[in-house]
């Protein structure tokens, strides 16, 4: 298991480390000049200059890519945003912590869902009840995430008066009492959870169906019900955990999906999360925040998959070596 870690782990540095180049000159590779955009027309050459050299830009674009790529690296330093004119890092640190608190709500209802919803679609294999669950995942998962949230928020936030339009908290929420306060923390979140994570659930159930319906044909998931086991001993106990196996994959790859999705999910609900700061950088074209954030995307896909290899092989004893257990 160590040694295979190891493997995989040197493997994902590599990737990671040619996402994180690849990333930077894609964005130099981008027509214009940064620095227009954040001074006055009138600026003469020598303050234009001047910011420049403050900024770095002045240098060849190979000494840029070290500073950058060693400052990323080394001190964990993205450098400093062109228009909110702070340290990316302070940024992250507002903005991480709520779209981790969004995703992690929205992926165990994805998990919740999907398993759930595989193991129905699957016990009831051409009954109605399967006919109506897939119809209306299928619905669920066609529909755009932003047309889905702004019809959530015209229901339950317009017509009913039920929840929140958006945003993380009530404008008088600090002044609440502490449980009070936790009602008005959730009260916001149950719309771009239920968004995030039931748009996204659907593509993770059909997967599961599928595996689970082969594994329920194997001989020996017929040696147990002639065992005497019931139908739903078998179907958990034997079918669900045999069939999770290839859905390893999926489960891992899902997670920066859902960080993706999360773009459009904060920008409907005002969430004040990454989502938020990526869209607000782009219509800025501050390159600096851009760059981060596409370089946090892509360490987090290649994260992704590496989780998913490690549940793989700690769930596939085939793939260890003779003699080998988990640890």
């Amino acid at each position: 298991m160590l040694h295979y870690t190891a493997r995989r782990l040197a493997a994902s540095c590599l990737l990671i480390f040619g996402l994180l180049t690849a990333v930077f000159f894609l964005v130099q590779a981008v027509p214009g000049d940064p620095v227009e955009r954040y001074v006055e027309p009138g600026l003469d050459t020598e303050n234009r200059a001047l910011i420049r050299h403050r900024l770095g830009l002045d240098q060849p674009v190979i000494v840029q890519y070290w500073q950058w790529l060693s400052g990323v690296v080394v001190r964990g330093d993205f450098g400093e945003s062109l228009h909110q004119h702070r340290p990316i890092a302070a940024i992250f640190a507002e903005a991480i912590p709520n779209t981790l608190l969004l995703t992690g709500l929205a992926y165990g209802l994805h998990l919740l869902l999907a398993v759930g919803g595989g193991v129905l679609t699957a016990y009831y294999r051409g009954r109605w009840a399967e006919r109506l669950a897939v119809l209306g995942g299928l619905t669920v998962y066609s529909l755009p995430s932003f047309w889905f949230g702004l019809m959530l928020i015209m229901l339950f936030s317009k017509q009913l008066g039920w929840l929140p339009t958006g945003g993380m908290a009530a404008t008088d929420a600090e002044f609440l009492p502490a449980h009070l306060q936790l009602i008005d923390r959730v009260r916001h979140l149950v719309l771009p959870v239920v968004v995030l994570g039931l748009g996204s659930a659907m593509s993770t159930t059909r997967y599961l169906r599928n595996a689970l319906i082969e594994v329920l044909n194997q001989d020996y998931i017929t040696a147990a019900r002639a065992r005497g086991l019931s139908e739903s001993a078998v179907l958990w106990r034997h079918g669900l955990r045999n069939a999770l196996l290839p859905v390893f994959t999926l489960i891992g790859l899902s997670l920066p999906f859902l960080l993706g999705g999360a773009v459009v999910v904060e920008v409907v609900f005002a969430w004040p999360g990454m989502g938020r700061v990526t869209v607000d950088a782009i219509f800025a074209r501050d390159y600096p925040v851009i760059m981060a954030t596409t370089a946090l995307s892509a360490v987090l896909v290649v994260a992704g998959s590496f989780l998913a290899d490690l549940l793989y092989y700690w769930a596939d004893p085939r793939l260890r070596a003779p003699g080998e257990t988990r640890q």
